[in-house]
This record gives C-alpha cells, sequence and structure tokens, in this order.
C-alpha cells in the first residue's frame, strides 16, 4: 500500500480539471476572437512559387494574438516568450521554470519542447521531457492553466531509476482524445502494461487525465545488431502529424543503449481501427522529425539524422511522403550522401512548401561553421543563407509562416560566458523566391537564455 509521502508524490506530479479553470491575473491575456492586424513593412508583395508550389499570400489582413512560442533554455532552466505572426514579442517572458501560476503544480524543467502541429487552436500545450514527462496545456486568452498530466503512472518513489515516459509530440483529436508519443520503451518486469511506453498514449484533453488506452507501436521495434552482438531497436516514436484520421509517426527504432539504430521507417497508425503499418524511408535511418507541409494536406516533410554510431551522412536525408486513404507513398527523396557537404542538411529542418525545405548542418567542434540553406528535394539544389563560424550547433527548431513567406530561425549563439549574442532570425521570402534577413529578434534578455526552438501556435 502507497504511504502517505508517497501518495503525496502522486499529487504532485498530476493536476486534472476538477473545477472549471480560472483567468491567471498573473500571466496577460490577449484578443484570440480572430481580429487582424495589417502587414508590417517587413511583408513583400504577394508570391506565386510556381513548381515550388508555394503560394506567399499576405495583402490580406493578418491574425493578431500568439501566432509563435519560442523556448528559451539554457538546459537547467527555460523560460516561454510568445511572439505574433511577424514576429514581434508579445509576451517576453510568458512562462519560466522560476514561476508557478494558480493550476501549475510542476514547473518547468531544463527539457521543454511544444509540438510543432497539436491540432488546437488558443492553447499553450507543454511538453516536459525526461525525468518530468508532464503535459500541460494553458489557455492563451486569460492564462488559464488547463491542466498538467503526467504521461505515465507516477512512481511510488522518486528515484532517478524509475521509468520517465518522455513524453515527444501530442495531438489533439476531440474534447475527449489526444495523443502523445511516449518515446521511452519500459524494460522493467514489474511494469503495468499501461505504462509499457514506446506507443502512442491516450489523454483526455478536458479533464487532464490519463484514459488508461494507449497505441502500442512496438510491433515496429526492429532486431539489429550493435557492438555487443543482436539487440532491439526500439520503435522510439517522435514527431507526428495528423491527416484527416491518419497519424504519421516519426520512428527513431534505437537500442536501449542508442548504440545502434535499425532501418528508416514511419508509422501510419489508424485513429479507428487503431491499427499500425511501417512505411519504410529507403537508405535512411533515425526517422523522427515528420511535419506538415504548407498548402498541402496529403504530404509530410520527414527528416532522417542517420545513425550517430557510423557516420550519420551515410544514412541521413529527407524525404516528402503523400499519404492518402491510410497507405503512403514517396514523392522526393533526397540523401545527405549524394551532397558534396562535409555534415548533412538533416538538423532544423522545415517545410517551407511543395518540394522546399529549410534545413540545416551544426558543427559541434568548435572548428567549422554551422549553416542554413534552403534545399529543393526535387532538384537537390541549396543556396545558402546563414553561415556562423565557429561552429557550435546553434540552429534549433525553426518554423515558417506561409501566410506572410517569414522564415524564423533560432540562433543560440553564446559569448565565452555562455551569455546568448544572437536570438531569433527572421528570413523573408522574396518575389523571386529567394530569402533576405529581417532584423532580429532578442527574445527574453533579462533571463540569459539562448532560444533554442520556435513553434507555431
Amino acid at each position: 500500500m502507497m504511504s502517505a509521502k508517497k501518495w503525496a508524490l502522486g499529487l504532485v506530479v498530476l493536476f486534472a480539471c476538477d473545477d472549471p479553470p480560472v483567468a491567471d491575473p498573473m500571466l496577460p491575456s490577449f484578443d484570440m476572437d480572430g481580429s487582424t492586424v495589417q502587414p508590417s513593412e517587413d511583408a513583400s508583395t504577394p508570391v506565386d512559387a510556381g513548381d515550388a508550389g508555394v503560394i506567399v499570400s499576405i495583402d490580406a489582413a493578418l491574425p493578431t494574438g500568439p501566432a509563435f512560442a519560442v523556448i528559451n533554455s539554457d538546459w537547467t532552466s527555460t523560460s516561454i516568450s510568445l511572439l505574433d505572426v511577424q514576429g514581434k514579442v508579445l509576451a517576453d517572458n510568458y512562462l519560466n521554470s522560476g514561476t508557478r501560476p494558480a493550476g501549475l503544480v510542476t514547473a518547468l524543467s531544463g527539457d521543454v519542447e511544444l509540438p510543432k502541429s497539436s491540432g488546437e487552436t488558443g492553447v499553450l500545450v507543454i511538453l516536459d521531457r525526461f525525468r518530468t514527462d508532464v503535459v500541460t496545456r494553458v489557455r492563451l486568452s486569460d492564462g488559464a492553466i488547463l491542466g498538467q498530466v503526467k504521461t505515465h503512472t507516477p512512481p511510488e518513489q522518486d528515484t532517478t531509476s524509475s521509468y520517465s515516459s518522455n513524453p515527444h509530440d501530442y495531438i489533439y483529436v476531440d474534447a475527449q482524445t489526444a495523443y502523445v508519443t511516449r518515446g521511452e520503451p519500459n524494460l522493467s518486469s514489474s511494469a503495468l502494461a499501461i505504462d509499457l511506453g514506446d506507443d502512442l498514449f491516450k489523454l483526455n484533453p478536458t479533464t487532464m487525465q490519463r484514459s488508461g488506452e494507449r497505441i502500442d507501436l512496438g510491433v515496429l521495434d526492429q532486431k539489429v545488431t550493435g557492438a555487443s552482438g543482436e539487440v532491439t531497436a526500439y520503435a522510439r516514436p517522435s514527431r507526428m502529424v495528423r491527416l484527416g484520421r491518419t497519424v504519421v509517426v516519426g520512428i527513431g527504432r534505437s537500442a536501449f543503449d542508442f548504440k545502434a539504430v535499425g532501418d528508416g521507417v514511419v508509422a501510419l497508425v489508424d485513429l479507428d481501427t487503431k491499427a499500425v503499418t511501417g512505411f519504410p524511408i529507403p537508405d535512411l535511418k533515425n526517422c523522427t522529425d515528420v511535419e506538415n507541409v504548407p498548402n498541402d494536406a496529403d504530404t509530410v516533410l520527414v527528416s532522417c539524422g542517420g545513425d550517430w554510431n557510423t557516420g550519420s551522412k551515410a544514412s541521413a536525408g529527407i524525404a516528402l511522403v503523400g499519404v492518402a486513404n491510410g497507405s503512403a507513398q514517396i514523392e522526393h527523396i533526397w540523401r545527405a550522401k549524394d551532397d558534396s557537404g562535409d555534415t548533412p542538411l538533416t538538423s532544423a529542418t522545415v517545410s517551407l512548401g511543395g518540394t522546399l525545405v529549410g534545413a540545416g548542418s551544426n558543427d559541434y567542434s568548435g572548428n567549422g561553421s554551422d549553416v542554413y540553406a534552403v534545399l529543393d528535394l526535387a532538384s537537390g539544389a541549396k543556396t545558402m543563407i546563414k553561415a556562423i563560424t565557429p561552429g557550435k550547433g546553434v540552429f534549433g527548431t525553426p518554423a515558417f509562416d506561409p501566410r506572410t513567406g517569414i522564415l524564423f530561425l533560432p540562433d543560440a549563439s553564446t559569448d565565452k560566458d555562455k551569455k546568448p549574442t544572437a536570438g531569433l532570425r527572421r528570413f523573408q521570402r522574396a518575389a523571386d523566391g529567394s530569402f533576405r534577413e529581417l532584423e532580429l529578434v532578442k527574445v527574453a534578455p533579462s533571463t540569459n537564455m539562448p532560444v533554442r526552438h520556435v513553434f507555431p501556435l
């Protein structure tokens, strides 16, 4: 039987909405009723990019209120900032690891991300990952904390060896249904069936409670040969895209100790039948990142980081995958090994619409350059738009807004004291398809934390 102390711990890691959430006066409120604002002077004229498949239409008025959330982090603490559609800061330090508004039981850790496409509007969904394992929903109109839920059954003890489900993404289906990818398999022989991980875990977003249901992705586990012999490469699901009643899930397929990586694959999950189908991505590995393609409801972008154990370039790449009626086909594929660059352009990827992709190469050695380019998956042509020397792995998760044609690229450059020297870089797509850099956005300078990620809301 759980002791009083252990029972209290369970309460600390779970807050559900038994009572209606109320506005929080400590957080700013926003007009989320669909009112609009005209484009700024940064905006160029509308562009029809022809074969690239992108139409940048910015003559029309743009929505007000938060359009992007920015994650600033030093890997120990985190702050979240909110920006409008053009990158203007609306809330410089909306939430951080040192604040705990009413209803926020578990404070932010240093490992925080957001969904790339949650399917919810007007709600900030926060994924607190490894060793915290909590999903938080915040109503942006008035700052009400809609609830927090731990993504596995709270343990009976607070130990570093206890299971961490490591939530990687979240999609909203309806008022009673949302799914979280749990990237960590649970190898404990005493684990409850509901807490095996390596799955899509069902939550009730209205009550912010665990439902007791899961879609097992362990069917995509693979036996591979590692340094110590044959091991299991677990599915390790990551990012998700919902296309109608099909969810496309990025799959990492790596050993528990990450020392072996399986063949590249994404999962196609039928929300009605709960059937899971693996779709291979030929010659590529570690295909964890999937995202929507602007103005295309039937295609996803799949980024594969490759096998870091054998040199990632040999098995890294990017693919466009068309999905219809629960089946898939590869429309275009780019393999890093066929590129002349020294390091693969497979980090910080983002779809720019059609066959165009923003992609980076981070050099963590400090000797080379961190570079960012626009890559055409159809032709293989690439155009460099930013290089930072020496490279220190500064480019984080970007975002692209097809309404304005603005590409948002986090630059986590720091000085010798590890204080940020850059911020959020913005690039405006011009009429000829090129990108020109706009004024840098300094985000949350008072926190002295580098910009790591930017996500659409």
